[in-house]
C-alpha cells in the first residue's frame, strides 16, 4: 500500500473549509499511536488512530455544526467495519451514485470500497464511531487457505474489485460486537501488549463478520423479515447471555428469562446473530476467558469456573479448539 497522503476537505454549508493530508501506511511492521483535536467554530474532533501492520483502528468523537460534508479521496482501497455509536454516517461515491453506505447511530456495517473518492455527510451535532480499515493481506494473513473459501460474496467483489456493502441497511451492533467495541476503547494495556490484545480483537470481529457472510445466504432478505421488536428481543437476549456467562443456561431456561418462545427464539437468534444460541455462547465464553488470563491473576480452573464451565478440562478443550493454542500458552504472555 506504501505511504500515501489521504486527503480530506470537511465543509459547511456557510463555506467554511478544513483541508487536511493524512499519512498512512499499514505495511509498517511497527506499532502506532496517535491522538489529533481539530478544532473550529463549526467542528471539533478528537481523533485517536492506532496503526499496526496490515489494520487502523480510529475512534471519533465529534461534536459539529451540522450538516457538515467531509470530501475524501484515498489513493487505496477501504476494506472497512463501521460503529456508529452516535449520530449518522452516510458516504457517496463520486464515481458510481449506486455506491453508498448508510449507517445510523447505534448501527454498524462491512464495506469495501475499491477507490475512495466521495463524500460523507453528517447530519447530528454528536458523532461516536469505531473504523477498522485493514488490507486484503492482514485478512489472508488471519484466514490462512481458509480465505477464499469463506470470504463469500466480499471475496467475489475482491477478485472483481467492484463496491461491496454487507448491508443495504445497516444492522444494529450486535451485543457480541458491541462487547469487543467497547474492549477496544477501554483498552489501558501498555504497548507491548496493547499491540496484541488489539489485533486480536480485531481477529475476532472479522470472524464474526465471516461467519456471519457464510451463515446467512439472504443476510438482507431475511435478517429483515422478522420485525423490529423480535430483532429487539434478540438483542435482548444477546444481553441475557453476557450478563451470565458463569451460569449454566440452557435453550429452555433462556426463553423463559426472554418470555420468548423457543423455536421462534432459535429460529430468530440465527437469523439476527448469524450463529446458534450454543455457538454465540461459547464464543463469548472464549473471549472472556482471554480477557481474563490476560488481565488477571487467576488460574485457568478459576476462569473456566468464572465463564460457565464445571470441569476446567472441558474449557480447556473449547479454548483450543478455538483459538488453537492451550489457556496456559495466553498466560505466558
Amino acid at each position: 500500500m506504501g505511504d500515501k497522503k489521504s486527503k480530506f476537505t470537511v465543509k459547511t454549508n456557510n463555506g467554511d473549509e478544513i483541508r487536511n493530508e493524512l499519512n498512512i501506511d499499514l505495511e509498517k511492521n511497527s506499532f502506532l499511536e496517535t491522538k489529533e483535536i481539530i478544532q473550529t467554530d463549526f467542528f471539533k474532533s478528537e481523533y485517536k488512530e492506532i496503526l499496526l501492520k496490515g489494520a487502523s483502528l480510529v475512534l471519533r468523537d465529534s461534536t459539529i455544526t451540522p450538516p457538515v460534508n467531509i470530501d475524501i479521496d484515498y489513493p487505496f482501497p477501504f476494506i472497512k467495519v463501521h460503529f456508529e455509536l452516535q449520530g449518522s454516517m452516510f458516504y457517496a461515491s463520486e464515481h458510481h451514485e449506486e455506491d453508498v453506505v448508510f449507517v445510523d447511530s447505534g448501527r454498524y456495517n462491512f464495506f469495501y470500497l475499491p477507490k475512495v473518492k466521495g463524500t460523507i455527510t453528517l447530519k447530528k451535532s454528536k458523532v461516536r464511531s469505531l473504523e477498522i480499515v485493514v488490507t486484503e493481506q492482514f485478512l489472508r494473513d488471519t484466514f490462512k487457505s481458509n480465505f477464499n473459501k469463506i470470504s463469500n460474496r466480499f471475496g467475489r467483489a475482491l477478485q472483481e474489485n467492484v463496491f461491496f456493502v454487507m448491508f443495504k441497511k445497516s444492522p444494529f451492533i450486535p451485543s457480541y460486537l458491541l462487547v469487543i467495541a467497547n474492549d477496544i476503547i477501554k483498552c489501558s494495556f501498555e504497548k507491548e501488549i496493547k499491540e496484541v490484545y488489539i489485533e486480536s480483537k480485531i481477529k475476532e470481529v472479522f470472524s464474526y463478520i465471516f461467519t456471519q457472510l457464510n451463515q446467512l445466504q439472504e443476510p438482507v432478505d431475511e435478517l429483515f423479515s422478522i420485525s423490529v421488536n423480535d430483532r429487539q428481543m434478540i438483542v435482548d437476549v444477546e444481553k441475557i447471555l453476557v450478563e451470565n456467562l458463569a451460569e449454566y443456561l440452557t435453550i429452555d431456561k433462556l426463553a423463559k428469562m426472554s418470555g420468548v418462545n423457543k423455536s421462534k427464539l432459535k429460529k430468530n437468534f440465527k437469523i439476527v446473530t448469524g450463529k446458534t444460541i450454543f455457538t454465540y455462547l461459547t464464543d463469548l465464553r472464549m473471549k472472556k476467558a482471554s480477557d481474563l488470563l490476560l488481565q488477571n491473576d487467576m488460574s485457568i480452573s478459576e476462569v473456566a469456573y468464572a465463564v460457565g464451565y464445571k470441569y476446567p478440562k472441558h474449557f480447556t478443550v473449547a479454548f483450543k479448539r478455538k483459538f488453537n493454542y492451550l489457556p496456559s500458552e495466553l498466560k505466558k504472555h
